[in-house]
């Protein structure tokens, strides 16, 4: 991991890992084991749960916290052993069966019965194979945009859309508040083993779960207060002091006075030889991918808002413990990471600074964001989101291989362009989140429709696109050296836009050829400004009487005269 670093670097590097070594280790010294509760009834909610629910009160009815999944299976399907399958990752799992509600002005979870019927079945068989595409299209649409009730649930959707014998659509749709993504890759996972077993009549191969996410929201209450709230709260504190409330993006549209989270996504590719090139220098700079690629959107974010002081949220999986790995539920936590870019700064220099901001914000992960909010008592507005407008996120393919008996399983293509702009949503001013694969790298740019226009955010992609392939080949050059331009750009401002060569009679001077034109065409307007019109005669005629005037003070050819007069047709 050192190798490629200079002495100092490797040596700072080592002690920060070593530091952050022991820490962890005293951590999970100290850490208790998070107990079973006894009594199962009116269950606290974890923190991130609270805060999702409160949400919900103040705008209830809304999709913004639904995750939704789309699957393609082609093969033999066994349907009522996958309803079969389903039904018991639910009872294995509390938080799937888990609504919310009020006791003495307090939510609290209320664990429910495993459903008869955890499974939908719609029949489109009998349409023709392109209104089938319309069909789905309009379930997927209907399945993300239906609000979940809290109170009464459920708070899971699966719906199998059939097309034929062999080929159907999963839709899965859960709230927020009882998962997060990597929930989902459990469920699928989990769902999977237990209908592979099923078919072939063994034992389900899932590991008993060694407890339920309402023992863990129990536990984190305990566990976050006293003396460990204060030193995790300490950090957050001093580190996002006098940090700025907003940041003012060069936007095509006025903010709105209210949010209305509005979005669409477009598409970021970057070629294999850019990407391979970028983890060559995280390498090298003894950074992650992530912090490389964070680094450089930090450095488009300062471009486009001509700030230096920036706070860039990122969402982390937060699962510091191996009881809750194996669980579902909302577990993911939000980093407010405070990076400050100096144009004067190199792009190695930057990296150095992002990378000890990460580090210590791990290390301070265990916090809730709600609750640093709280503590930072951020003045709160409808028109924007506390502390942080833009989020970056680096995954891992989403969905990973996965294998159902003899039934072929792919990730449906996202819905086109169309389609999207009635049902996208944007939480946030930009989300740029990327992902990791075999082939590259790839993601997307979601953004507030009411905030941008897509050609400006397709112009801002390309931006990124040539900031990565400036900092990845001159790391060492200062920041404000570094040009984001693309190739297109270049040849349009420095060329096409100046390629205002026109001929004409060199022989005859300005004036004549001016007299020429008052000749030819006295009616054509010759000055447009601010809604005021000149023709070429007007212009000439007053150019007269000026002449006439400076002639009677004494002007004559090669005397001086200086004008001070502000832009308008008198100029």
């Amino acid at each position: 991991m050192l190798e490629g670093l200079l002495p100092e670097q490797q040596a700072l590097l080592a002690r920060r890992l070593l530091k952050k070594k022991k820490a962890a280790s005293v951590e999970e010294r100290a850490e208790p084991a998070i107990p079973i509760v006894a009594d199962r009834t009116n269950l606290p909610l974890s923190f991130g749960q609270q805060r999702l629910w409160f949400i919900d009160q103040l705008e209830p009815n809304s999709p913004l916290y639904n995750l939704h999944l789309a699957l393609s299976l082609e093969g033999p399907l066994d349907v009522p052993i996958l309803a079969q399958a389903l039904g018991q990752v639910i009872g294995r799992h509390e938080v799937l069966r888990t609504t919310f509600t009020v006791v003495q002005d307090q939510p609290v979870q209320v664990i429910g019965a495993v459903p008869a019927q955890p499974l939908t079945i719609v029949d489109l068989t009998h349409c023709a194979p392109q209104d089938q595409q319309a069909a789905i299209q309009r379930h997927r649409s209907a399945e993300r945009l239906q609000p979940f009730d809290l109170a009464r649930g459920p708070l899971l959707r699966v719906a199998l859309l059939k097309l034929s014998r062999q080929e159907h659509v999963l839709l899965v749709t859960l709230h927020h508040i009882i998962a997060d993504r990597w929930s989902i890759a459990i469920l699928l996972r989990e769902w999977i083993a237990i209908y592979t077993s099923l078919r072939e009549g063994r034992p389900p191969a899932v590991a008993p779960l060694p407890i339920q996410y309402a023992d863990f929201a129990a536990w984190q209450r305990r566990l976050l207060q006293g003396a460990t709230l204060d030193r995790q709260l300490g950090y957050w504190q001093q580190q996002l002091a006098q940090a700025p409330v907003l940041l003012d993006l060069a936007t095509d549209y006025p903010r709105p006075a209210v949010q209305s989270f509005r979005g669409n996504i477009a598409s970021i590719e970057i070629d294999a030889r850019l990407a391979d090139a970028i983890k060559r220098l995280s390498h090298q700079a003894g950074t992650t991918l992530f912090m490389t690629l964070l680094a450089a959107f930090a450095v488009l974010l300062s471009r486009y808002s001509r700030e230096e002081d920036l706070v860039i949220g990122s969402p982390i999986a937060n699962r510091t413990s191996k009881a809750i790995e194996p669980l579902i539920g909302f577990f993911i936590n939000t980093l407010a990471l405070r990076v400050n870019v100096d144009q004067q700064q190199t792009f190695l220099e930057l990296l150095r600074h992002v990378r000890n901001v990460t580090l210590d914000a791990l290390t301070h992960q265990d916090v809730p964001f709600e609750q640093v909010v709280d503590a930072l008592n951020i003045e709160r507005s409808l028109s924007y989101n506390p502390l942080f407008q833009v989020m970056f996120d680096l995954r891992n393919a989403d969905v990973e291989q996965l294998d159902l008996a003899a039934v072929r399983v792919t990730t449906l293509d996202i819905e086109t362009a169309e389609a999207q702009a009635d049902s996208k949503i944007a939480k946030f001013d930009l989300t740029l989140t990327m992902v990791e694969s075999a082939q590259g790298l790839s993601g997307d740019l979601e953004y507030n429709v009411d905030l941008f226009r897509p050609a400006t955010i397709e112009r801002m992609i390309e931006h990124f696109q040539a900031l990565l392939a400036a900092m990845v080949a001159q790391p060492d050059r200062q920041l404000y050296r570094l040009s984001c331009i693309t190739e297109a750009e270049r040849q349009a401002v420095l060329l096409d836009w100046n390629a205002t060569r026109r001929e004409y009679d060199v022989e005859r001077s300005i004036h004549a050829l001016f007299a020429a034109q008052v000749a030819a065409r006295p009616d054509a307007p010759a000055v447009v400004f601010a809604g005021e019109q000149l023709s070429y005669a007007a212009l000439d005629a007053r150019a007269a009487r000026l002449a006439q005037h400076l002639h009677t003070l004494g002007v004559g050819p090669e005397t001086r005269v200086g004008v001070c007069v502000e832009r308008s047709p008198d100029m």
